[in-house]
């Protein structure tokens, strides 16, 4: 008898070490407290490249917010741990100030006592209290120069069924809409799959439809990694770098990383074309050719 992958906390998705410690409510709602005491990246800045991800997103970051990163995680895993098991956990002001008081007894294991007497102790970092913790304001789409348009692209991959879809948009410096696509992927292994496909394909609409310069706007930080760094890749996705790299060679192609919530448009279309029918397999939309009025909609609600 087969077991259940569904998360057995909250029963929304499949039980993975992403889902468990940034998705989940527990583990987000710790997560988003700690922001307000620590620089930890936007759990929205955060995507799931495969199995992989927790290395990626490590590589990434600065050398002193690795080991907060790994702090944080340790303790969701923990309570997590403690909640399947039946037993109690603290508040949530409480493992903060935990979590707080701990980094701050580890920096000071790399002191010497005469340091210590001396006072040269770092100033400690306390968590303050979750009610005033101040609300980041949403950040706005960084529309491009004047000649220039932007590409924003994304894909979206379900492990559960292996459903595959990309989602795409075009837009002038004064936002206006060139085009927006999207396509059911019937060929995908995982997400950072569906994000090079989607940058494949959006790159060869976007060369196409306009004569200015594209600026590659994405939120998957290892797909444009992939496609910038000067040397051959030998991942199992190199042909698809090779082909997605032709384009910056062709045309003036400017990549750039931008957040999930900058990127709603693409990411909403992509999650749209992975759960449609197979007899749906494209849809688009551009400024000369009539479109299908739900498409509209999508495109206009998350502009």
């Amino acid at each position: 008898m087969g077991t259940l992958a569904t998360c057995a906390l909250c029963g929304r998705d499949e039980e993975t070490s992403f889902h468990a410690l940034l998705v989940c409510p527990n583990a987000a709602r710790l997560w988003d407290s700690m922001q307000s005491v620590w620089p930890l990246p936007s759990r929205m800045d955060i995507t799931c490249t495969g199995t992989e991800w927790l290395l990626h997103m490590l590589v990434e970051a600065q050398e002193s917010i690795r080991s907060r990163i790994i702090m944080v995680l340790w303790r969701i895993w923990y309570l997590r741990n403690e909640i399947i098991h039946g037993k109690p956990i603290p508040p949530l002001d409480i493992s903060c100030s935990f979590l707080s008081s701990y980094y701050n007894s580890y920096k000071n294991i790399f002191l010497s006592v005469e340091e210590i007497l001396k006072g040269k102790t770092p100033v400690m970092e306390c968590a303050p209290p979750l009610a005033s913790s101040a609300i980041q304001p949403a950040r706005p789409w960084p529309a491009p120069a004047s000649n220039v348009v932007a590409l924003c692209v994304d894909g979206s991959y379900n492990p559960l069924d292996g459903s595959a879809g990309s989602g795409m948009i075009l837009r002038d410096d004064i936002w206006t809409v060139i085009f927006a696509s999207y396509r059911k992927l019937f060929h995908c292994n995982e997400a950072l799959d569906a994000e090079l496909q989607a940058m494949k394909e959006g790159l060869q609409l976007a060369t196409a439809h306009s004569p200015f310069p594209v600026v590659l706007q994405s939120d998957c930080a290892v797909a444009l990694k992939m496609i910038t760094i000067d040397s051959f890749d030998r991942s199992a996705y190199g042909h698809l770098v090779s082909e997605i790299r032709r384009f910056l060679f062709d045309r003036e192609v400017f990549p750039l990383k931008v957040s999930r919530e900058q990127n709603r448009v693409a990411h909403c279309l992509a999650n749209f074309s992975r759960d449609v029918e197979i007899v749906l397999l494209v849809g688009w939309i551009d400024r000369l050719h009539a479109s299908p009025c739900w498409l509209l909609k999508i495109v206009i609600l998350y502009l």
